[in-house]
């Protein structure tokens, strides 16, 4: 369904009412992370004067990973602490610059861009992102916007609090051999290693590692190295943990180069509709390996 708003003829205050009255009508329809913040990003870029660019930047580790925006082409990461939008995310507090290029440390993604407003995006007391607005114009916004956006990212908090209350997290298992997990799951299977820590007074080890395409919402895998136990007796109840690849044969000959191979296929899925192999990482857990996901 196709929905349109016209907000034309109104004052400032008015506008941001309309807006966020639009705004609550457009998430009531959509539980989609990624899809609600594209269209709060069209929403806002087609329908506040004087704007250049809106989106959003989320929090990935230690920088902003650029997301769902309308507008040019954006920096796509942005360290934390560094411009306006790492600034606003720092501090966790609304920053609205008059004059980006009296601003230090200003990131001209657009050399149109004279003014910007950034509002940091918290779930549940963690920072999740920031929404940013730019305006060719010096000294666009002022505390009418604040307070205007501010409401629309409560708006947006609210529905997406409702998504973030039952969230998958992660899949722990334990491992014998630490580092050769760490370098199986990253070098042959293309995970990055997110963190690690070590815990002296209960002796074990924690890693934590993600697909490295992945954004900082999706579910990890943590590993768990008990110091000097080098195995474990993974009995009848596991099964697998379920990865998504483009190509079977293309991965098959990127891990037969990595010293691996298939523990079994490939072959066909169950249903037929797709193609499905195996793969054991150096403990013995099953990878199930899915194409064309």
């Amino acid at each position: 369904m196709m929905m349109q708003f016209e907000f034309s003829s109104l004052s400032k205050s008015a506008l941001y009412e309309s807006l966020n009255t639009a705004l609550s009508s457009l998430l009531s329809a959509e539980s989609d992370f990624h899809a609600n913040l594209a269209n709060t990003a069209a929403l806002l870029y087609w329908n506040l004067p004087d704007v250049n660019w809106a989106g959003f930047y989320l929090l990935k580790s230690d920088e902003l990973l650029l997301a769902p925006f309308q507008g040019k082409l954006a920096c796509t990461r942005i360290k934390l602490g560094r411009g306006v939008c790492g600034t606003a995310a720092l501090k966790n507090e609304t920053i609205l610059v008059p004059d980006v290029e009296a601003f230090p440390g200003h990131i001209a993604c657009d050399s149109a861009s004279r003014s910007e407003i950034v509002i940091p995006i918290n779930i549940g007391g963690k920072l999740l992102g920031v929404l940013d607005v730019d305006s060719p114009t010096k000294d666009r916004f002022d505390e009418t916007d604040r307070q205007g956006l501010e409401k629309l990212v409560s708006i947006l908090v609210e529905k997406l609090s409702l998504h973030e209350r039952s969230r998958f997290l992660h899949t722990m298992i334990r491992v014998g051999d630490l580092n050769k997990s760490i370098d199986f799951y990253t070098r042959v299977l293309g995970f990055e290693l997110v963190r690690k820590s070590d815990y002296p007074d209960d002796k074990f080890t924690l890693a934590f590692l993600r697909v490295r395409a992945g954004t900082s919402d999706e579910p990890e895998l943590e590993l768990t190295y008990n110091w000097g136990v080098e195995n474990y007796d993974l009995g009848k109840g596991y099964g697998h943990i379920a990865l998504a690849v483009s190509s079977l044969k293309e991965f098959q000959e990127k891990i037969r180069r990595e010293g691996w191979d298939f523990s079994w296929g490939p072959s066909t899925t169950p249903s037929g509709k797709g193609g499905m192999a195996f793969i054991k990482d150096p403990d013995g857990y099953s990878i199930e390996l899915l194409e064309g996901r």
